[in-house]
């Protein structure tokens, strides 16, 4: 489900949320990464949270009649995934939430934009995935804070 709003002439307020319920109905003998018997069925389906949400505000005002300024933050989250079947905790990956945040300039007819930004902002520190390979574990880690300056020109 997303939502858009506009309350204000130079605000947008833009948020989704999605619920996903993934599961195993069949009945599937097999293995899990760390070589034990496990029944599959009933077991939900790797890197896939139940619930997920992103949201964003925008404020965006004329400074000049050529040029306005803007100021964007945005927020995402998502609840508990795995990345191995068996519900071994060595699989689990928690839940997470990240905040970026851009501010700059753009001309009114968005032909070209200048921003500095923030990738998670709180310097978050996440798993976006777990597996076992031979005999250790290994989890993927998300990005820590990131800090830029981008410029973009539409001809």
């Amino acid at each position: 489900m997303q939502v858009v709003l506009r309350p204000l002439r130079s605000l947008s307020l833009d948020g989704n949320v999605t619920y996903t319920k993934s599961e195993i109905t069949s009945n599937f003998e097999t293995l899990t990464p760390i070589g034990q018997p496990t029944n599959l069925q009933g077991q939900t389906f790797e890197l896939t949270p139940t619930w997920a949400a992103a949201g964003s505000a925008t404020y965006d005002i004329p400074l000049s009649a050529a040029v306005n300024g803007f100021l964007s933050i945005d927020e995402t989250y998502q609840t508990q995934s795995h990345g191995g079947y068996g519900y071994d905790p060595i699989f689990r990956i928690d839940p997470y939430a990240l905040t970026d945040a851009n501010i700059g300039v753009h001309e009114t007819a968005d032909r070209w934009r200048a921003q500095l930004w923030v990738r998670n902002a709180f310097d978050k520190y996440y798993w976006t995935n777990a597996n076992y390979l031979g005999e250790y574990t290994y989890r993927f880690t998300g990005r820590p804070r990131t800090v830029g300056v981008s410029f973009s020109y539409r001809y």
